[in-house]
């Protein structure tokens, strides 16, 4: 049996310092001494703070950085306070990192062990540093492994993500990427139907295990929710398989957005193959097909009726004009003309000669437009639309005049 890690570290780099212990500490007989004024500790992770791997014999060495060197040894404590992985059986790390006097930096080591027992998911916290902090300034870091079952014949998919610019509050602190978006991960078969999902408070991981058949699977993120703040997300995928993948990913750059949380707005990853033991990955990396934009030249065919007498075309019937629509660069678009034509086929005869452009809200989600003004004859209108799959919109616009009409608009 094999098990697959997922290492989420989340460091705060200030630690807890013991120079010399008390009795209570395995070096009878002496102090816990304040480390001099300004001494700061970092850690340098050099293989990564979020990795997804699977369980094998292996070590991963990571250094802890004083400042400035002190006149005696400096005793970091590391010690497991949460989590049901066993200490000896699933990994190993040492009690403590000392960094000897005179010196500014010392090496420890996670190790992750391999064994052949079944065992439901696991996870382990470790904290740097303890309780007794000998300086305010100072307090314990924490980590997290999360540890996931493999065997032989599944495939583990992991998600993670990243705002593709550097995401801050209104105090200038950045913001984490899973604070800022809250995605799900899906497996789903050719049909479309979920096999599997994945959504908890972190990053995703799901699996394709040895029972489900042969065929292809793709991969799929999208939003359970987000902050209300505008971002680009990039996005990665991670497969392990024992034996054969080791953390093998793909990543795509600006995916996802959090403008457009709803279940229309979803990025397709890539595509797995399954037969048998074997799987075959692709990169798909594409966007779902709800309408992000609207921009183009249209051909429209109007169907409508006015109710003033004077117009000659009434009622009109498979009229043809042409329009433009623009993207406002704000989630809004203009069209060259409301109606389309229609308005100046109908009321030339009294002056109107001349296009109006109206500005068109699009609801991304929904795939629905709508728009609303008020003509130099003082009547309202109200236009609703739908963006269709075949990137045509079937647009309705009624006045308060009791003019109507139905236009199909096609993109050249």
């Amino acid at each position: 049996m094999k098990n697959n890690l997922i290492i989420p570290m989340s460091f705060l780099f200030g630690l807890f310092l013991l120079v010399g212990c008390e009795n209570q500490d395995d070096n009878v007989g002496a102090s816990t001494l304040v480390p001099s004024a300004g001494a700061s500790l970092s850690v340098d992770i050099p293989f990564g703070t979020n990795n997804t791997l699977v369980e094998q014999n292996a070590s991963y060495d990571f250094t802890v950085t004083i400042s400035e060197p002190q006149i005696v040894d400096v005793k970091i404590s590391i010690a497991q306070t949460a989590g049901n992985a066993t200490s000896g059986d699933d990994f190993t790390i040492p009690s403590s990192i000392i960094i000897p006097a005179f010196a500014t930096s010392a090496t420890g080591s996670f190790a992750i062990l391999e064994d052949e027992i079944a065992e439901g998911p696991e996870s382990v916290t470790i904290t740097v540093g303890n309780e007794r902090t000998a300086n305010a300034n100072l307090s314990p870091a924490s980590f997290t492994f999360n540890i996931g079952n493999l065997t032989a014949g599944e495939l583990e998919v992991g998600l993670s993500w990243a705002a593709s610019e550097t995401v801050t509050d209104n105090g200038g602190t950045e913001i984490s990427a899973t604070d800022l978006a809250d995605l799900v991960l899906q497996i789903q078969d050719a049909s479309g139907a979920v096999i599997h999902e994945a959504d908890g408070a972190a990053f995703e991981a799901s699996t394709i295990t040895a029972e489900d058949p042969d065929g292809e699977y793709f991969i799929v993120a999208k939003f359970f929710d987000a902050m209300d703040i505008p971002a680009d997300l990039n996005l990665s995928t991670s497969f392990d398989q024992v034996g054969v993948l080791n953390a093998d990913s793909y990543d795509f750059e600006a995916a996802l957005n959090t403008q457009i949380v709803c279940d229309n707005n979803f990025y397709t990853l890539n595509k797995v193959t399954k037969s048998g033991d074997s799987f075959t990955i692709e990169s798909v990396g594409q966007a779902s097909s709800y309408p992000q934009d609207i921009t183009g030249t249209y051909d429209v065919i109007s169907n409508g009726e006015s109710t003033d007498d004077g117009p000659e075309n009434n009622p009109l019937v498979a009229f043809m004009s042409t329009v433009e629509i623009t993207d406002n660069g704000d989630g809004t678009y203009t069209t060259s003309d409301g109606w389309a034509g229609v308005y100046i086929e109908w009321y030339s005869i009294y002056g109107n000669t001349e296009p109006e452009p109206q500005v068109l809200a699009l609801d991304i989600c929904e795939g629905t437009l709508s728009s609303s003004w008020t003509d130099i004859f003082g009547g309202t209108h109200e236009l609703t639309g739908t963006v269709n799959a075949d990137g045509t919109i079937a647009v309705r616009i009624d006045n308060s005049f009791g003019d109507f009409v139905d236009a199909i608009y096609t993109p050249q």
